[in-house]
């Protein structure tokens, strides 16, 4: 017998040593020593003649040795309309997670998103200037961006404008926030410009608990109240939550800015109240869904756009109520259908007033009774009827497409001032208006390091006509933990019908002519995740926006208003200027956001992020009302396992404000050429978050948070004074689930 082949039983022996569980190697060991062949030069062993051999003593279980961290990446719908990974994602994306929204104690959307990179806020009391890398002009209300929840857009149609507020959903019911920065239009349609923002509520389907949310802040000037619940009845699932929120925040705002500058006397803003509540019920049955919201905000605003400075008896009051009923089959493996319907009521409700000067009245206007200002009614309505279809195709693990179609019937009442109208025996303006969208998006993994996604949409409007939005993006996953990926896609906002037409007799005019505004973007960005530890990003982009719409001034009989537009009794009679909204040459902004997120140790994390931008007009000017930079982050610590401490702080460059008279009833007046504040002055604002979670076992936890704890002075962006903001708050909450 060969060498080999008298060994060969002895590298089994050495595998099984190897391979074998600890248990089985000694039966191993004995049985091969009983049938290997001995040496040749060797006489065989007898073999013992006592009694059989005990067995061996049962051997310790194996050592369990960890395994690598395995990191689950997150999970997004906004930048496909289907589940996809972040870093898979064709889109600029991030992402606030529940457990971010708890741990850094966001209380509303606001909130979120001025400590989001990309995004800014100027905020004037009712409803809230939101823009993208430097686009914010003043009073769009993030009109170049499309806010969802659970991908319902939220919008004012008749405006295209977006009033978040906490009446749309609370915090305490949302899952994730999603947030796109860059153009969105080929999947999401219109005024998605510049990004889109999906709220994506908590799932609720089978839900069998209760949940109530209790809180307040330290002078209890501010309250807020949320309950959830949800049972399910074998394939039936029923679901509420209700939210309710007022606040007094005239001890919080700083002192008006230019009234210090000018040496006078520090005066705060009055009359900053704001109340709401929001009501959300579900059901669902097999694969049916259906859902009605109802919401109510009111807030007074005494430094608003439509409010005389220094008075506060502006009041702006909204009810909303949404219904929709939601169908999803999947008639074969691979292919998923989903059909929609949505109805939108969204309007100004009894109470809702401005402040006005006298001057802005007509001769014989009833509203005025005599000198200083006075209240003047406000009125407007949109309905909107929408039905969607959608198709989803897998058939192959590396190919995924997407199609679908929407129907819009808009039904409106344009906002409108009722005692100006009856007094002028004008007609209340009314408008119809269809809509036709549709988009295909096609995916495409030909390897496993690489991603291609190409979409397409085709928008028709009855009144702005055709519009294509096109898309490509390009995924390349590198080696060690690098991603990169590479984006292109043109976006568009819609005229309004308030920019269409909405007039003011000698002052504003809307423009029926208007063009969309078009959006091409180019983005990179590379993408580095290490093992749970580290997650970096660092994006460049590149946005021109053409036919931007805006305000012109018109010389008096410089152009004549069209008769067929404009009832004749409200066009200009020809001894004032006036302003028309125009579709006017372009903006362009560039720059570079990173976002970093750091985890040591499980008990410590560290967040950063950063953004520079350069916003110019056509002539290389900055842009107004934004700021160049902002840099934020948050330090988190576990404590122990129920008890997390977090520090997180917000700094945010100048911006420019153009100059502008004021002349006001009982306030300091000014020409332009005095306007004392041409920039909101840059500023650092830090918070303290205590999160005490499962008290005493239970479904129990309370959350303390001190916000600007420097207790500093800061403004936001405004045209005739700035916004002042709160200055030091304390709040706490209590959750409780049963």
């Amino acid at each position: 017998m060969s060498s080999s082949q008298r060994y060969e039983p002895r590298a089994l022996l050495l595998l099984a040593l190897c391979l074998a569980p600890a248990s089985s190697l000694a039966q191993a060991v004995e049985e091969t020593e009983e049938t290997e062949e001995p040496q040749a030069t060797s006489a065989p062993a007898p073999r013992p003649t006592s009694a059989p051999r005990p067995p061996p003593p049962p051997a310790p279980p194996p050592i369990a040795r960890p395994a690598p961290p395995e990191v689950e990446e997150e999970v997004v719908v906004s930048a496909t309309r289907t589940p996809r990974k972040l870093a898979e994602a064709p889109s600029i994306i991030s992402l606030i997670g529940r457990e971010e929204i708890l741990r850094l104690g966001y209380r509303t959307l606001e909130e979120a998103l001025r400590n989001a990179v990309g995004f800014e806020v100027n905020q004037n009391g009712h409803w809230p200037d939101t823009g993208v890398r430097g686009i914010n002009d003043r009073t769009t209300y993030g009109d170049k961006i499309q806010f969802l929840v659970d991908g319902h857009d939220m919008g004012w149609r008749q405006f295209n404008r977006n009033f978040h507020n906490l009446s749309w959903v609370a915090l305490d019911e949302v899952a994730r926030i999603e947030l796109v920065r860059g153009p969105g239009s080929a999947l999401w349609g219109a005024n998605a410009l510049c990004g889109v923002v999906n709220i994506v509520t908590r799932d609720w389907s089978n839900q069998n608990s209760a949940e109530i949310v209790l809180g307040a802040d330290h002078r209890f000037a501010a309250q807020q109240l949320f309950a959830r619940a949800g049972v399910s009845f074998g394939e039936l699932s029923l679901y509420t939550a209700v939210n309710y929120f007022a606040a007094d925040n005239d001890a919080l705002l700083s002192p008006i800015r230019e009234l210090e500058l000018l040496g006078k006397e520090s005066l705060r803003v009055e009359g900053d109240q704001h109340t709401g509540i929001g009501l959300n019920v579900k059901a669902r049955w097999r694969w049916l869904r259906l859902s009605f919201h109802k919401s109510r905000f009111d807030a007074n605003a005494p430094l608003s756009t439509f409010s005389v400075v220094g008075g506060d008896d502006s009041r702006f009051v909204t009810d909303r109520h949404i219904v929709i009923l939601a169908a999803e089959l999947m008639p074969t493996a691979g292919l998923e259908l989903r059909g929609e319907f949505h109805f939108d009521d969204y309007r100004f409700a009894d109470g809702t007033v401005y402040e006005a000067n006298p001057g802005d009245a007509a001769p014989g206007d009833p509203a005025v009774e005599g000198p200083g200002r006075y209240l003047r009614k406000m009125a407007a309505i949109d309905r909107r009827y929408e039905w969607k279809l959608q198709a989803s195709w897998v058939p192959t693990l590396s190919f995924q497409a997407l199609a679908g179609a929407e129907v819009e019937l808009l039904d409106l009442v344009r906002w409108y001032f009722p005692e100006v109208w009856a007094h002028d025996a004008l007609a209340v303006p009314t408008f119809t208006n269809w809509h036709l969208g549709t988009y295909a998006q096609l995916q495409y993994t030909p390897f496993s390091f690489l991603g291609l996604t190409g979409g397409v949409r085709f928008d028709y409007d009855q009144v702005y006509r055709a519009v294509v939005a096109p898309r490509a993006g390009v995924v390349l996953r590198l080696p060690r933990g690098f991603s990169l990926k590479g984006l292109f896609g043109m976006a568009f906002k819609a005229p309004s019908f308030h920019d269409l037409y909405y007039f003011r007799k000698n002052a504003f005019y809307g423009n029926p002519e208007l063009k969309p505004e078009g959006a091409m973007t180019g983005e990179g960005q590379l993408i580095f995740r290490h093992g749970g530890i580290v997650d970096l990003r660092v994006t460049g982009f590149i946005t021109r926006i053409n036919n931007l719409i805006v305000y012109e001034k018109r010389l008096a009989n410089l152009k004549a208003l069209s008769q067929e537009a404009f009832p004749s009794s409200q066009l200009p009679d020809g001894t004032k200027d006036y302003s028309q909204k125009v579709n006017k040459d372009y903006v362009m902004t560039t720059g570079v956001e990173a976002e970093a997120t750091l985890t040591p140790h499980r008990r410590l994390q560290l967040q950063a992020s950063g953004t520079y931008r350069v916003p110019v007009d056509s002539r290389g000017d900055r842009l107004p009302y934004s700021s160049q930079w902002s840099a934020g982050g948050a330090l988190s610590f576990r404590v122990v396992e129920n008890l997390q401490a977090s520090l997180r702080g917000l700094g945010v460059g100048n911006r420019l404000v153009p100059a502008q008279a004021l002349s006001a009833a009982g306030f300091p007046s000014w020409t332009a050429a005095q306007d004392p504040t041409l920039e909101a002055p840059a500023y650092f604002v830090a918070s303290f978050v205590l999160r005490l979670s499962q008290i005493f076992g239970k479904n129990l936890s309370a959350t303390v948070k001190l916000d600007n704890i420097t207790n500093t002075d800061s403004w936001d962006a405004g045209r005739e004074v700035l916004y002042p903001q709160r200055r030091f708050q304390g709040m706490i909450w209590l959750s409780a689930g049963i």
